[in-house]
C-alpha cells in the first residue's frame, strides 16, 4: 500500500466496543484500568487517496492535560483488517486517566509498514453529533489525514475559509501542514477569524515571496517557516522575518561565505558581524553579501511578527539621530520590515515623529541604485510604496526623539519579488520623472509641483541617497545647495521656473537621459546641457543622447519649464502651437503639418504697441531672440489659421 498519501475516514460514533489483536503503537493513558463513563467509536470507512489502509495500522484519539499542555492518548484501535467499520472506546477520567468532558478530540493514525504517526487534518461534524469528549455521546464525521501538506492556490480569492482555495479541497485544521508557495498564485490568504496548523512554510524564489495577511488569527502549534531567496555577489538589505531570531541562519559553513553587517548612524560606517548567535531583532535591518555563483534561501524559523513594531532611542534595535553638518549627512537609520507581508507605505499608522517622510531602499538587482519614496508627495522610484517581505529600506530622523511604528494595518499582499512598478492612482501629483540610463545600470530623479510646497527643503522633497558600489549613473536635482532625489517644488508660475540637475556618469561614453512627461500636462520642458550648450524640448523628443565621464562636473543640466500657452483663433486649443518664453527668446513649437508651414510672428505689448514682427519658417521649433521683458501678446498667422496667445517673456 502507497503511504505518502492522504486519509479520509469516515466515523460514526456510538456505544461499541473492539479489541486490537496487532501490535499496538499508541498507549491510552489509563492502561490496563477499565475506564468508566464510555465514548466509542465506529470509522465506517477509512481509505488513502482511494485505496483501504492495512490491517496493523491503529487510530487513536487524543486530549489534552490541563495542567501540562500535553496530549495524552485517551483511547487506540488496531486494525485486524482492511474492511471496515473499525470500533474502539475511550472513557471519561476517572482518577486513572482518561478524557475530560467538554475536551476538543485530537486524532491520529499510524501506518504501521511506514512506521509513521499521520495527524488527521480535516474534520466536519453532523448537525446531530458531538464534536467534543462527552459520555455517551454520539457524533457523525469525516476525516482527512495524510503526510503531505495543505498546499495554498488562491483559486478562487483570498479567503482562508474557502475549501477551494487549498489543493486537497479542504480546510486546514490544527494537525495540518500549510505551504504558501511564491509564485504561480493568483492570490494569497487572508485570515479574519482564528484559525490553526501545525507548521507553516512560506516560500520564496527569484520571481517573488509568498505572503499571508491576518496571522494574528492563526495560531501555529508548530514553526512557521519562511524562506527569502538572496543572489550571490551583490549586497541585499534585508530583515528578520519571525521572531527571536539570529544571524546563524545566514551562515552556511563557508560554501558559500556570506558576509553580514550593520548601518551605523552616528558616522555613516558600516560594521561587520562575525558572531553567529547575534540577535536579528524584529524591524532591525542589515546589508547581507553572498559569494558570487552561488544563490541561496535564508531559512527562518520560529513564530510570526504579529504585532506593531515601535521603533525609538531606546527600542532595540534602536533609532539614532546625530547632529552635524551638513546635517542632511545624519540621520540615517537602516530598519527592515518584520512581517511575513509586504508592507504600503501609504497606508496604516507609523506614527514618525522626528522622522521625515522619505524612505530608501538599495536595489541591487535592477538599477544598481536606491529606489525612493515619499510618502507626503506620493511620488519615487518605488511609485508603488511596496517594501517586500524581508526586505531592509532607510528612514532619516531629523529631530533628537525619533519614533516609528512598524504597523500591522500597513501590510499588504504583493507578487513581486521584490519592487512593485504600481500605475499611478487619482492623488498622483504634477511630476516629471526623468531618468539616466549608462550600461547595465540607471537611475532616476522625480520633481513634483504641489500646492503647499515651497522652494526649500521640506516634508515633500526627499534627499539624494547615492549608491555606495557599483557603476550606475546618479541623477538628481539641486535646490538651495541640496541634492535631491524627489525634489517637491511650488506650482509652476506663469513666467516658469528652473532647477538645476547634477549628473555623475558611472561610466565613461554614452549616457542617455530620458523623460516621463505624462503626469505633467500643458507645460513645456526644455532641458539645457550647460556642457554642449544644447537646449532640447523634452516634450517633442523626451530622450537626450549625450557623452560624459566620471570625472565631470555633476552640474551639466537645468530644466526649464513653462506653462504652455496654445493658440487660440478660429479653433481654439485645436491649432496645433504652443508658445513659451526663456532666457530672452520666444519658442515656437508647431505640430503635424503646421510644422513644415512659413509663420508670421508678430508681438504687441499690453497697451497693444506693435514691438516685434518677423517670419519664421518651417521648422517643429523655432527660436527668436527677443530683448523685451513682461506681458506679451503674441500672433502667429499661417496659410490656414491665425492663433493669439498671451506670454510672459524675461
Amino acid at each position: 500500500m502507497e503511504k505518502h498519501k492522504r486519509v479520509i475516514f469516515t466515523v460514526v460514533i456510538f456505544l461499541f466496543l473492539s479489541s486490537a489483536v496487532f501490535a499496538q503503537h499508541f498507549q491510552p493513558v489509563w492502561g490496563d484500568q477499565n475506564p468508566q463513563n464510555w465514548m466509542n467509536f465506529v470509522f465506517s470507512s477509512v481509505n488513502i487517496d482511494g485505496s483501504t489502509i492495512e490491517a496493523g495500522d491503529e487510530i487513536a484519539v487524543f486530549d489534552t492535560d490541563a495542567s501540562t499542555g500535553e496530549e495524552i492518548c485517551v483511547g487506540s484501535y488496531v486494525l485486524t483488517s482492511s474492511t471496515p467499520p473499525f470500533s474502539f472506546s475511550s472513557g471519561e477520567n476517572d482518577g486513572n486517566g482518561g478524557f475530560t468532558v467538554g475536551d476538543s478530540i485530537i486524532y491520529r493514525l499510524w501506518d504501521s509498514s511506514a512506521s509513521k504517526e499521520i495527524p488527521l487534518i480535516d474534520r466536519s461534524y453532523t448537525t446531530t453529533s458531538d464534536s467534543v469528549f462527552t459520555v455517551d455521546g454520539t457524533a457523525v464525521l469525516n476525516f482527512v489525514a495524510g503526510y503531505s501538506a495543505n498546499t495554498w492556490t488562491g483559486t478562487t480569492d483570498n479567503n482562508w475559509n474557502d475549501a477551494s482555495n487549498w489543493n486537497t479541497g479542504l480546510l486546514t485544521l490544527a494537525g495540518a501542514d500549510v505551504i504558501i508557495p511564491s509564485s504561480g498564485v493568483s492570490h494569497y490568504p487572508t485570515l479574519t477569524t482564528s484559525e490553526e496548523c501545525n507548521n507553516l512554510t512560506i516560500q520564496s524564489d527569484a520571481s517573488g515571496d509568498g505572503s499571508i495577511l491576518g496571522d494574528e488569527f492563526l495560531t501555529v502549534n508548530g514553526n512557521a517557516i519562511v524562506f527569502r531567496y538572496i543572489t550571490g555577489g551583490k549586497w541585499h538589505d534585508i530583515s528578520a522575518v519571525l521572531v527571536g531570531q539570529t544571524v546563524n541562519c545566514l551562515y552556511f559553513g563557508g560554501t558559500p561565505d556570506v558576509w553580514l553587517r550593520v548601518y551605523n548612524e552616528p558616522d555613516n560606517s558600516r560594521t561587520y558581524i562575525t558572531d553567529t548567535n547575534t540577535p536579528m531583532p524584529s524591524g532591525a535591518g542589515f546589508e547581507v553579501w553572498v559569494e558570487a555563483g552561488y544563490s541561496i534561501f535564508t531559512i527562518y524559523t520560529g513564530q510570526l511578527q504579529t504585532s506593531d513594531v515601535v521603533l525609538s532611542t531606546t527600542s532595540t534595535p534602536a533609532l539614532y539621530y546625530t547632529t552635524g553638518s551638513p546635517q542632511s549627512d545624519y540621520g540615517y537609520n537602516l530598519i527592515g520590515n518584520p512581517f511575513a507581508s509586504p508592507l504600503d507605505l501609504d497606508n496604516g499608522t507609523w506614527n514618525p515623529t522626528d522622522v521625515s517622510t522619505s524612505f530608501w531602499i538599495w536595489d541591487p538587482a535592477g538599477s544598481g541604485t536606491y529606489l525612493d519614496y515619499n510618502t507626503a508627495t506620493k511620488t519615487g522610484t518605488l511609485p508603488g510604496g511596496i517594501v517586500p517581505v524581508g526586505q531592509g529600506f532607510f528612514i532619516q530622523a531629523n529631530g533628537p526623539t525619533p519614533s516609528i511604528t512598524i504597523p500591522m494595518d500597513a501590510r499588504v499582499h504583493s507578487a513581486q519579488g521584490y519592487y512593485k512598478n504600481a500605475g499611478a492612482g487619482d492623488d498622483t501629483p504634477v511630476h516629471i520623472s526623468l531618468q539616466s540610463v549608462a550600461g547595465e545600470g540607471n537611475d532616476e530623479m522625480n520633481i513634483a509641483f504641489l500646492d503647499g510646497a515651497t522652494e526649500g527643503f521640506d516634508t515633500y522633497d526627499t534627499r539624494k541617497m547615492f549608491a555606495f558600489e557599483g557603476d550606475a549613473p546618479q541623477v538628481y536635482s539641486i535646490m538651495a545647495g541640496e541634492d535631491f532625489g524627489i525634489n517637491g517644488l511650488p506650482v509652476i508660475p506663469a513666467e516658469g521656473t528652473e532647477v538645476k540637475v547634477g549628473y555623475k556618469a558611472g561610466l565613461d561614453g554614452g549616457q542617455t537621459i530620458i523623460a516621463n512627461l505624462e503626469f505633467l500636462p500643458e507645460t513645456t520642458v526644455l532641458l539645457e546641457d550647460l556642457v554642449t550648450g544644447d537646449i532640447q524640448d523634452l516634450v517633442e523628443n523626451p530622450v537626450y543622447e549625450f557623452d560624459a565621464s566620471t570625472g565631470d562636473d555633476p552640474g551639466r543640466f537645468i530644466l526649464h519649464f513653462n506653462q504652455t500657452l496654445t493658440g487660440a483663433g478660429e479653433n481654439p486649443g485645436e491649432t496645433g502651437i504652443h508658445v513659451y518664453a526663456y532666457d530672452n527668446a520666444l519658442y515656437i513649437r508647431s505640430e503635424g503639418e503646421l510644422a513644415i508651414e512659413k509663420k508670421e510672428i508678430m508681438v504687441y505689448d499690453m497697451s497693444g504697441r506693435k514691438v516685434l514682427q518677423t517670419t519664421v519658417y518651417p521648422s517643429a521649433l523655432n527660436r527668436i531672440p527677443v530683448k523685451i521683458q513682461g506681458y506679451f501678446v503674441v500672433k502667429i498667422k499661417c496659410a490656414a489659421t491665425v492663433s493669439t496667445t498671451r506670454v510672459y517673456i524675461q
